[in-house]
């Protein structure tokens, strides 16, 4: 898979941190890198401890400052034992209906003192035995 610098919402964002918004995406900057059939990725990049779970949506809004915003995908609920480095927590297709603006966002239970994710977008996903 090819990242986009442009279509990272955040690299080793720490679960540490508690709730928090990623970087935002301006899909009117992107311009032709934005393709037809996005996905939205997540992907634990270090092992989490210390918490009970976490929760990926994907956000979009006309404001950058996410005053009015809606949630296009929540995930469900990601324990602390499925938060396991490397591993690919969800990849869904963004659905119509984004607005100017995306990003993510991390909701996460209990007080995790360590764990970090990534999450991006990207044009198709590629998929392994190992995503089974």
């Amino acid at each position: 898979m090819i990242l986009e610098k442009d279509l990272i919402f955040c690299e080793g964002k720490e679960l540490s941190g508690g709730d928090a918004a990623t970087d935002v995406i301006d899909l009117v900057k992107g311009g032709d890198a934005i393709g037809d059939e996005m996905y939205f990725v997540g992907v634990c990049s270090a092992a989490g401890a210390g918490g009970t779970s976490a929760v990926f949506s994907l956000e979009t809004s006309d404001a950058s400052d996410f005053s009015t915003k809606k949630a296009l995908y929540r995930s469900d609920e990601v324990t602390l034992a499925e938060l396991t480095a490397g591993k690919k927590l969800f990849a869904v297709r963004v659905p119509r209906g984004c607005k100017r603006y995306l990003r993510g966002y991390i909701d996460v239970t209990g007080t995790f003192t360590a764990g970090k994710v990534d999450m991006f977008l990207v044009e198709g996903d590629h998929h392994s035995y190992e995503d089974l």
